[in-house]
């Protein structure tokens, strides 16, 4: 029987250590009858690509997320225009269940100049405070529509109010809506009929806040002046009770050569609406009804009633904020009214599984046909455009 010599390295060092992507065995073998050894050369399988250090971050954060382990506030992320597309494909690829949940579930905000994604958690005292902020806007917009006989009204009426839904410049049929500016404000009002929100309110908090006049910025400038104010309400420092709000318009002038230009005026800054003391302080937000939409889309009502003031008092903000906060810090000291059995003695009868866990392969399948049809329809626009 013969007998093979050692692999070496490709050095041909008699001492050196094997090559890390070869080995060699001998195996004996019988054909026929026949004793036979033959070297057998192996290859080390060769590894996935790694997913760059940026994605996977992100992944990790929208992991969390959907655990409910991320706590309130405003994470931000690094991820360049090109992650922000690999990571979306990445997900419906490979993790569409995520992918889902990520679509629908997380709100986050993505800049490609700075190269950062922020994700939104917003507090118990945000979400409160805002629903009544949103509330006293509501019905103001409706007590202007029904002031005004029918035939000028419909035009108070069409003017609509969101919650999160995205703001971006891109379409859905276009692959650089995954590389542009994307922003998901606390809330947005605006014309049926118009193309951008004409007001948007935005809640901060200390992480929040220097990236208010950035937000801003975004509004105003990506939407051409369209977006025609942004208010930010401070909800003040966890040690404090100071509250501030600010206001950003757009300013348009036109300069001795003909050039039209557009920049954004911040006509609030940081104007309190509480003081140290949790006391409101004299003063009003005010904005008009031709805030709310395309001055194209008001044409038809008087001037008079596109002036219509749309008013929040200091005292409003502050009263709201303050009740937020209480029931914030009532339900953290697990304190308020329950229902009549609740801390009895009880056998409860759970349902056999979540929903997430009876998320079958089929659903795995539906989704990504859902994805593949998406890319179609993209490719179908684009020429250009690879999944």
């Amino acid at each position: 029987m013969t007998s093979s010599t050692p692999l070496t390295s490709s050095l041909g060092e008699a001492n050196a250590e094997p090559c890390p992507l070869t080995c060699a065995e001998t195996l004996p073998v019988n054909v026929d009858g026949l004793a036979l050894t033959l070297d057998k050369t192996t290859v080390k399988p060769t590894k996935k690509p790694s997913t760059p250090a940026n994605i996977s971050n992100v992944l990790r954060l929208f992991r969390l997320h959907q655990q409910g382990l991320l706590e309130e506030g405003w994470i931000k992320a690094h991820l360049s225009s090109a992650e922000h597309v690999q990571l979306w494909a990445l997900l419906w690829d490979q993790h569409p269940q995520l992918a889902e949940w990520a679509e629908h579930k997380i709100r986050y905000d993505f800049d490609p100049r700075a190269k950062v994604l922020t994700i939104r958690i917003s507090t118990r005292v945000h979400e409160r405070f805002l629903a009544s902020v949103d509330k006293r806007i509501l019905s103001e917009l409706d007590g202007i529509a029904n002031s005004l006989p029918a035939t000028l009204a419909s035009a108070v009426q069409e003017i609509g109010w969101d919650r999160s839904s995205r703001f971006t410049t891109g379409t859905d049929k276009d692959r650089a809506i995954l590389e542009q500016v994307c922003n998901e404000p606390d809330s947005q009002y605006g014309h049926d009929k118009a193309r951008f929100p004409s007001v948007i309110i935005e809640v901060s908090y200390s992480q929040k806040r220097k990236d208010l006049p950035h937000l801003a910025d975004t509004y105003i400038l990506k939407s051409g002046g369209s977006v025609s104010v942004v208010v930010g309400l401070d909800v003040g420092y966890k040690a404090g009770k100071e509250a501030t709000l600010s206001v950003w318009r757009p300013k348009f002038w036109t300069d001795e050569a003909g050039e039209l230009h557009l920049a954004v005026e911040t006509t609030i800054s940081n104007q309190l609406y509480r003081d140290k003391d949790g006391a409101g302080t004299p003063g009003q937000l005010d904005l008009k009804l031709k805030d709310f939409a395309p001055a194209s889309l008001l044409n038809g009502l008087p001037t008079d009633i596109q002036n219509r003031p749309i008013t929040i008092t200091h005292k409003y903000l502050t009263e709201h904020l303050t009740k937020a906060e209480e029931l914030y810090d009532m339900v953290q000291g697990d304190k308020g009214c329950v229902g009549e059995h609740y801390g009895k003695k009880m056998i409860v009868h759970e349902r056999p599984s979540s929903p997430h866990e009876e998320f079958n392969s089929d659903d795995d399948a539906e989704i990504r046909e859902r994805q593949r049809k998406r890319a179609r329809r993209r490719s179908e626009d684009d020429e250009d455009y690879t999944e």
